[in-house]
């Protein structure tokens, strides 16, 4: 299912804690109808600098996503539901209060996203959940992104940490900044001749749009 084309989808979030939060998303994500939309924890790759290496992690630490048409009384049914199976696999969940009958939790446990935030995960991740390493260069204060979902966002980008390829944005969830990945390399790299970036997109139609210009108004910035 192309969940990205389907408009009725938005997305659920649930506070669960960081412990055991990838187990209660395998647990819940088994179950799910998968003509209902999905549940998961959005990813972001990082890099493992004693293994130089990329690796994932959870975008958004203490959080389970649904992306899904489901009201928030259907997902805490369905929790309900599954609440034996979640307390075989997972023993503490800090959202309500745990028993030995199983998760006690309401409708009102699930918050939905905004339209902002809704627009900036949507252009972030890919199918998969992930979000990708970026990779660009530096030109004084200002930040080029040559690929990855960073491209078109520099404007949000605070700082950034060359030796762990991470960037931090001024785009906070649930009071957080948000922090992504970014592999920060010399201009030459990218453009050995000296050609400029180009940060326009040319549509089918021959319509050319700035990306930065489209970036910023996603963002409420316009």
């Amino acid at each position: 299912m192309d969940q990205a084309k389907q408009p009725n989808l938005r997305y659920l979030v649930l506070a669960t804690g960081t412990l055991k939060q990838e187990l209660l998303a395998s647990v819940l994500s088994r179950r799910f109808p998968k003509e209902r939309g999905r549940i998961f924890l959005p990813e972001r790759e990082y890099w493992i600098r004693k293994t130089q290496s990329v690796g994932r992690k959870p975008l958004f630490p203490g959080y389970l996503f649904a992306h899904t048409d489901m009201s928030q009384k259907e997902l805490y049914l369905f929790v309900r539901q599954n609440s034996r199976d979640i307390m075989t696999y997972v023993s503490e969940l800090s959202v309500r209060t745990i028993k030995s009958s199983g998760l006690t939790i309401d409708d009102r446990s699930w918050s939905e996203l905004t339209a902002d935030e809704t627009s900036f995960l949507d252009r972030i991740l890919d199918a998969e959940g992930v979000e990708r390493m970026s990779a660009g260069y530096k030109q004084g204060e200002h930040y080029n992104i040559v690929e990855g979902p960073l491209k078109g966002l520099e404007e949000h980008i605070v700082r950034s940490n060359r030796h762990d390829r991470e960037a931090y944005l001024d785009v906070t969830f649930r009071e957080k900044p948000v922090v992504v990945g970014l592999d920060l390399r010399p201009k030459k790299a990218f453009f050995p001749d000296g050609e400029e970036i180009n940060n326009t997109m040319l549509l089918d139609d021959g319509t050319e749009v700035d990306l930065k210009e489209l970036a910023t108004r996603m963002m409420g910035g316009g």
